[in-house]
């Protein structure tokens, strides 16, 4: 082959005919190669390597030359040298790999089970960390175990609970606490007593004399700070509060719409038994524009609430062209009352402390809505405290029909002063000492007829005013003999004639025999499942309708 047919290093095809006639060199081989004789001729026709391949002879066996590889490998630089031994399997502890036994596969599927568990218990450990740190005061963990509360030496716990629009854009009188009440709980007797403190209550003090909603506003604006009240508004709020119930405030919550709103929705809702003065229920038309047509419009009856419908009901009052709201203020305060009944025992179902996602909504519900001075500790005792099964409640409100009478002068408007006149409170305080209850639980049956009765189980009644007398159902309620305890003491938008006895635990045989003897009554089971899903707590169910 001449030198032309070579282009910069490389060599053109060979034809069939000349590959017997041309040895590539081999650059860089050792010398010892120059020696050899020519390598097996390789086939290179499709015919021969298919024949070659059927033979079951390799495409190329130049490699098995012992010559060639003898050549080679003493060429080749000095290193490790070669092993016939297999490849080391084993870890860095000297343990051999191999296929996972049952054993470790357990344990590698328990160590990944562990995950999804510290997840959820970090976001919960989050949770309650984001709590303590935007509403109470106290290590986050001390939810996890509750605290004395202050006041229970004393025998008595008093809340003093403001509501205001703040955080609602738009709302006129952010800053007027339009919604205040004291919440009392008596340790011995396991009462709680909810008293609503009308906000048109006319009051007269050093600074201001105003209707008591606007007090708020005049101790923020005075920076009040006084020994033995809170500083700013809800100190001066809290001081006349003092005066007037004859209670002391031991603890406060002030929340905004927001709070209430968004709460209810953390819980996914709530049951609350409407009762409008008018059949078709409760509308108020007030709402519509900002919240569309028919916001707040509910039947008669037990109705599940949104967050929304909620708030709506919490502000509505007797407004031109709605129905169902002829007490105004006083309805609303009531549904109030209510909706925070419903909220606790809403709360206390779900188990919003046991349940992370719960926990996260109401932390985002309540974070920057509310203001406290309970610690984390505390808080968690009012969750217990909340869910004993033997706990009772009465809610009431001051009103013309009890404490109050209608007031007005000029520059006031429509307001209410007590009975006795402006800051006279001597009636309010018996009034409340009455609805609070004694210190101490009593230990003997008052009730004159329980000689001839059965012996009655521990029981629990909810007593409701289904078209009775005014104050029917208190009366009913202080004659209840020690071993039954009336957990609410409430209106019903339900009407009966004559008692009704509404029996949802029928375990409780000789309490059933001694409440339809001792009232009176008979059983009455029209709407016991309604009854059994409002009052899951409540043994029995007493309805005070009109005497016949």
């Amino acid at each position: 082959m001449s030198d032309k047919n070579i282009i910069d290093g490389f060599v053109p095809r060979r034809g069939k005919g000349s590959a017997n006639n041309y040895q590539a060199p081999l650059t860089g081989a050792p010398t010892e190669l120059k020696d050899l004789s020519p390598a097996p001729q390789v086939p290179t026709s499709r015919k021969e390597r298919k024949a070659q391949k059927k033979a079951g002879k390799t495409s190329d066996t130049s490699w098995q030359d012992s010559n060639l590889k003898s050549s080679v490998l003493s060429g080749a630089k000095t290193g490790t040298p070669l092993s016939d031994k297999s490849p080391d399997l084993s870890d860095k502890n000297g343990k051999k790999k191999g296929p996972k036994t049952r054993k470790q596969k357990i344990k590698k599927i328990l160590k990944l089970s562990l995950i999804p568990l510290l997840l959820i218990g970090g976001y919960y450990i989050y949770n309650l960390m984001n709590l303590s740190g935007k509403v109470f005061d106290g290590n986050p963990l001390g939810f996890l175990k509750s605290s004395k509360l202050r006041g229970e030496d004393k025998g008595r716990v008093n809340v003093l609970l403001v509501g205001t629009s703040e955080g609602d854009p738009g709302h006129p009188g952010e800053d007027l606490t339009d919604s205040i009440m004291v919440i009392s709980y008596t340790i011995a007797t396991k009462k709680t007593a909810i008293i609503s403190i009308p906000r048109d209550l006319w009051v007269k003090n050093s600074y201001a004399s105003t209707k008591i909603n606007a007090l708020y506003h005049y101790g923020q604006s005075a920076k009040f700070d006084e020994p033995g009240y809170y500083p700013g508004g809800i100190g001066l709020l809290q001081k006349e509060i003092e005066k007037i119930t004859g209670l002391d405030i031991n603890y406060y919550a002030k929340i905004n719409y927001n709070a209430f709103k968004e709460s209810v929705d953390a819980v996914g809702g709530i049951d609350v038994d409407i009762e409008g003065s008018d059949p078709r229920g409760i509308y108020d038309p007030n709402f519509d524009s900002q919240y569309g047509k028919d916001a707040l419009k509910l039947k008669n009856g037990v109705q599940t609430l949104s967050g929304t419908q909620a708030l709506l009901l919490s502000r509505s009052r007797n407004a031109h062209g709605g129905y169902g709201l002829a007490g105004s203020d006083y309805d609303r305060a009531s549904n109030q009352r209510k909706m925070l009944i419903a909220l606790k025992d809403k709360a206390l179902k779900v188990g919003i402390f046991a349940n992370p996602l719960k926990l996260g909504q109401l932390t985002d519900a309540i974070g920057n809505n509310i203001k406290t001075d309970f610690t984390t500790s505390e808080a968690r005792r009012i969750y217990d405290l909340a869910g004993d099964p033997e706990a009772k409640i009465e809610s009431v409100g001051l009103t013309s029909e009890n404490v109050l009478k209608n007031y007005s002068a000029p520059g006031t408007g429509a307001a209410l002063m007590p009975k006795d006149g402006i800051g006279e409170y001597a009636a309010i305080q018996k009034f409340v000492q009455e609805k609070v209850g004694p210190l101490t639980a009593p230990t003997t049956n008052t009730n004159s007829s329980s000689s001839t009765t059965s012996t009655p189980e521990q029981a629990s009644v909810v007593i409701l005013n289904a078209g009775g007398a005014s104050g029917s159902a208190q009366a009913i309620a202080n004659k209840l003999p020690t071993e039954t305890k009336a957990l609410i003491v409430s209106n019903s938008s339900e009407k009966v004639s004559g008692n009704k006895i509404v029996v949802l635990n029928q375990t409780k045989t000789n309490s059933k025999k001694n409440l339809l003897t001792g009232l009176s009554a008979s059983e009455y089971n029209t709407t016991k499942s309604t009854y059994s899903k409002l009052y899951p707590n409540a043994d029995f169910v007493i309805l005070v309708g009109k005497s016949t």
